[in-house]
């Protein structure tokens, strides 16, 4: 006996070594990996959204200068403005206040992981996270997708430690959850698999601990509610009106309409293991992208097979059957019937519901004790389809929206890599043959993350040297498209280097006008850049509703004494071209109203 709880300490000592071990490792390649990334961020420039963010951080710091979109979630700016209040006045702090969201939540990623898998599985799944290129791309970037990501993961990490080791953990989960939906308002959605999770494992018995858990993130929410009753005489308008998208189609950016329901399905693996980066890359660079994404995409079925298979084989699913139909089976059947009827239809909650009804009635009708981990299975599977179905609502689809979904991604991928890797027991050259795998696949990881992120700043397709600005041929409508190679969509949208070109623009105004900021100025196209550099109001003129001869009298009906454009070729009457900057992607124009 003795010798039995000898051995059983020093397992659980090599157990904790071993996570801590990965755990400094992640540590310090994530921070890494984000300070890269961040350093990238800073040549290229802040990104659309990125600008409305900083303006609203402007205004919480008390640093406003005349713009704000309090339509945008408030809590990334919140904190950006309590840096700004330092005295920083740079949209690098954005970054860092992203980038530092990002370094969190693959923490936080890494623990939950933990709760499964082993240590080397938890930290090579952190790293497929962190390598994904729509998370490379957004992290660091000021938008608040990843941001969002990071707090719903801490959400469902810790509603699982509440459930598991200390339902105290609720005062902490509810909060956070809070704060991811003033982050970015579809986060609400990690609400079903949050519920469910406490459902499946019967824990609504912590009654009391759950509405303590709300009432602390209501306290939290009162200031963020306070701003919306202070702009929207309403302070749950923006609920309503996300509630609103919900159910009906929404109109977007013409660039991002897309009404093709299985948008997701098709760019899934553009999305996770994208190889449109790789400009004249070398042989081995490119040889490994192919190779990673191959063994990646099999993995991923191998799993799905697998936890099919073992769940199918194990559960209590036979037994169910047997003779008359289960009435849990009949209802799991009814439910999908449902989630068929309204999938795609009018109301997209309905659908979540209906999904999230099918998760916890196979729970009960397949759980049994050969299934350790099958209550955390159903929570991702529900964390990512509850974002598939919520994204598939919007005829504005675009590849950034897959963020919340990678987390669940990673975990079914670290499945069939386990699975994968577990068949192999055999040693080379007294090297166990598992080690060995891990070890090429951390450094392949690593080697494509990296590469990722300097083709950001190098690859001349990255960073907008081959695109161009024109018509489109119905006339209809002015986009980016790439001249050198196929345009593969939004992952490269708003990628082009801006923020050297805006920095002279900005000098150039202030030399040319310091009184400009009293002057009227309208911009079709890079407003939100050109209200955070010039630090004043800038007018919208959106040249997708506006015939083209019909600009001149627009502007000359807004008394518009200065109009910058990024369209080469207009004719305006009234307005002379004063200026122009050639950048990476075309020219910038500015006219001045003609006295």
């Amino acid at each position: 006996m003795r010798n039995i709880n000898k051995k059983t300490v020093l397992n659980h000592l090599k157990q904790d070594n071993c996570f801590f071990f990965y755990l400094y490792s992640l540590i310090i390649i994530s921070l890494i990996i984000i300070s890269y990334k961040i350093q990238v961020q800073m040549t290229m420039g802040p990104m659309w959204d990125a600008f409305d963010f900083l303006a609203n951080a402007k205004y919480f710091a008390g640093q406003g200068f005349g713009y704000i979109d309090p339509n945008r979630p408030p809590f990334l700016s919140v904190l950006t403005s309590l840096i700004f209040r330092m005295g920083y006045d740079s949209e690098i702090v954005i970054f860092i206040v992203d980038g530092v969201l990002f370094f969190i939540g693959v923490i936080g990623l890494y623990l939950f992981f933990n709760l499964r898998f082993k240590p080397i599985l938890s930290f090579i799944g952190s790293l497929i996270y962190c390598s994904f290129p729509v998370i490379l791309l957004w992290a660091g970037a000021g938008y608040s997708d990843v941001a969002s990501t990071s707090l719903s993961i801490w959400t469902l990490y810790l509603i699982v430690l509440a459930v598991k080791r200390n339902n105290k953990y609720y005062y902490l989960s509810f909060p956070i959850f809070a704060l991811a939906f003033f982050t970015r308002f579809p986060s609400v959605i990690i609400i079903f698999p949050l519920i469910l999770y406490i459902m499946i494992t019967n824990h609504l018995k912590d009654i009391k601990e759950i509405i303590m858990g709300i009432f602390i993130s209501l306290l939290i929410s009162i200031p963020f509610l306070s701003f919306f009753h202070k702009i929207f005489a309403n302070p749950l308008l923006p609920l309503l009106s996300f509630y609103g998208t919900t159910v009906t189609a929404t109109d977007g950016p013409k660039f991002a309409y897309n009404p093709d329901d299985f948008f997701y399905i098709k760019n899934f693996i553009y999305s996770f293991i994208n190889l449109d980066f790789l400009n004249n890359p070398t042989f081995i660079v490119k040889l490994l992208f192919i190779l990673l994404a191959i063994f990646m995409v099999y993995v991923i079925i191998l799993g799905i097979y697998i936890y099919i298979r073992r769940i199918l084989t194990t559960s209590k699913l036979k037994s169910s059957l047997r003779g008359i139909i289960h009435i849990k089976t009949l209802l799991v059947v009814l439910a999908v019937i449902m989630l068929i009827f309204t999938f795609y239809k009018e109301n997209y909650l309905f659908s979540i519901l209906f999904f999230s009804i099918i998760c916890f009635l196979l729970f009960k009708l397949l759980n049994n004790h050969n299934l350790k981990y099958f209550d955390l299975d159903m929570l991702f599977i529900l964390w990512f389809f509850s974002f598939l179905i919520f994204n598939s609502i919007f005829d504005v689809k675009v590849i950034r929206y897959f963020i919340p979904m990678a987390p669940a991604i990673a975990y079914f991928t670290l499945i069939g890599l386990n699975e994968f890797i577990e068949r192999f027991n055999f040693k080379l050259m007294n090297i166990n043959i598992k080690n060995i795998i891990y070890f090429i696949f951390i450094v392949s990881l690593l080697i494509s993350t990296f590469h990722f992120i300097f083709q950001l700043e190098h690859d001349p397709i990255a960073n907008g040297q081959n695109f161009k600005f024109e018509k489109s041929l119905d006339k209809s409508q002015f986009k980016f498209t790439s001249f050198s190679k196929p345009f593969s969509g939004e992952l490269y949208f708003e990628t082009y280097n801006t923020h050297e070109s805006f920095n002279i623009l900005n000098k150039w105004f202030e030399n040319y006008d310091p009184d400009y900021k009293k002057k009227i100025i309208y911009s079709d196209y890079f407003w939100p850049h050109l209200r955070w550099y010039l630090k004043t109001e800038i007018g919208v003129i959106n040249i997708n509703n506006i015939e083209n001869s019909d600009i001149n009298d627009f502007l000359k009906n807004s008394n518009v004494d200065y109009y910058v454009t990024i369209i080469s070729e207009v004719e305006l009457q009234n307005y002379v071209k004063i200026a122009e900057f050639k950048t990476n992607f075309g020219k910038i124009t500015v006219y001045q109203r003609n006295s």
